[in-house]
């Protein structure tokens, strides 16, 4: 390897450039930051430069959002040196030439990049299928991951076994993609004391609320997200007396997300939308990293009923805090959670023949008996709080998997 640029290595450390969103409240911008943040920190085995690339328009025109991720940005990260690091990262000298590319922004293309001898996307197949909504028109995945590595043939990225297999659904070579999962910062396992606990309760639901059990949901309220779902076994489970208060996250400044719910509540009628609203939580600004991670450690129990996800990193985030995650059966959160500390609700795999997609439909009366049991059974959620910290500080802090990940690139060249 040369010192200023010239051809990358074939031993020593790996030549990385990364090109991506950061500050931005999207998933993709906070997988890359989170990466970034570790991959700094690896510069004996990893040089590492980054090119920031722009917030799409018809995202970030959805609600008013700046439409760039550069400058300060959102703190993604809680911890202000490593946030620092990401936010001051060197870009590429104009001659310099890279071991590996991985982009992670979208939708995807999959054009190699000029600056290095390979190329790797990050991307989700979050409907058991590439749709055409996530792929820039022109672009072929098959063509990409069937040519050779050295004639421009790209690598996939991805964070889940379902993602894997929408991308070979949709023509992808099966030895090109690769797993690595998303992971959690080590303070979201961090337990805190019962006062701590009660005091966060009060502040966010006030003092009546603050003794029932608290559901969150934390999401851009879109419809693979399966609020209505949700909205509808809660409120049925509040007809039968259970004692609970449901607190929504959405993320009004790049989605609709609040005026998705409203829409939501509506249709459930008039007496149930007041039934609902009457136990109900939302905030829509974005939070920083050590207050998204306040608010879920006030919870007690995640909902996680989603039809299609990539990932669903909040879903792990709720375990490492010590919550009960309630998920979809049979979909990407299978690769994380497991009992005492989740239980998996039923759900029914559909596929869209004339979309290409496929569903997984949860159950409503199964979430209906989920939500009764975590509201009247206490001994569930001391488990939870019990277990699920330490399973995760295990196996999916951002150091494990994004060391995983330099394994895989290292693979690469």
């Amino acid at each position: 390897m040369t010192d200023q640029g010239g051809a990358s290595s074939r031993g020593g450390r790996l030549r990385l450039l990364v090109e991506g969103w950061r500050g931005v409240p999207h998933s993709y911008a906070l997988v890359n930051m989170q990466q970034l943040a570790v991959l700094s920190t690896m510069s004996q085995s990893v040089d590492l430069r980054f090119i920031e690339v722009p917030f799409p328009a018809k995202i970030a025109s959805t609600s008013g959002s700046s439409g760039t991720s550069a400058g300060g940005g959102l703190v993604l990260l809680s911890d202000p040196q490593a946030h620092s690091r990401v936010m001051t990262l060197p870009p590429p000298a104009d001659d310099e030439r890279f071991d590996v590319a991985l982009r992670l922004d979208h939708p995807l293309h999959f054009e190699p990049s000029p600056r290095a001898k390979r190329t790797a996307i990050f991307g989700t197949a979050e409907f058991g299928f590439l749709t055409p909504e996530n792929i820039t028109p022109g672009h072929d995945l098959a063509k990409a991951t069937a040519a050779s590595r050295d004639l421009g043939g790209i690598d996939i990225i991805t964070p889940s076994a379902w993602s894997k297999q929408g991308f070979l659904r949709s023509g992808a070579k099966s030895d090109r993609v690769h797993v690595v999962p998303h992971g959690i910062e080590p303070t979201w396992c961090e337990s805190i004391s019962d006062d701590e606990r009660s005091a966060a309760r009060r502040r966010l639901v006030g003092d009546a609320a603050a003794g029932k059990v608290l559901f969150l949901h934390a999401s851009s309220m879109t419809l693979n997200k399966n609020v209505s779902l949700m909205l509808r076994a809660f409120a049925a489970a509040l007809e039968e007396g259970i004692s609970a208060h449901l607190v929504l996250k959405g993320a009004d400044s790049i989605y609709p997300s609040r005026s998705a719910l409203d829409y939501e509540l509506a249709m459930l009628g008039a007496k149930r939308d007041a039934l609902v609203r009457r136990n109900m939580t939302y905030l829509g600004d974005d939070l920083h990293a050590s207050a998204m991670r306040d608010l879920f450690r006030a919870c007690d129990v995640y909902i996680a009923a989603s039809r299609a996800e990539g990932f669903n990193l909040p879903a792990l985030e709720a375990a490492a805090a010590g919550l009960l995650v309630l998920h979809t059966k049979g979909g990407p959160t299978e690769d994380f959670l497991k009992s005492p500390f989740a239980m998996a609700i039923n759900a029914k795999l559909t596929r869209n023949a004339t979309a290409d997609r496929f569903t997984l439909e949860a159950d409503e009366q199964h979430l209906k008996q989920l939500l009764s049991r975590s509201a009247k059974e206490p001994g569930l959620l001391r488990t939870a709080r019990a277990a699920g910290p330490g399973f995760v500080r295990e196996r999916f802090t951002w150091e494990i998997v994004t060391r995983r990940l330099v394994e895989v690139l290292q693979t690469l060249r």
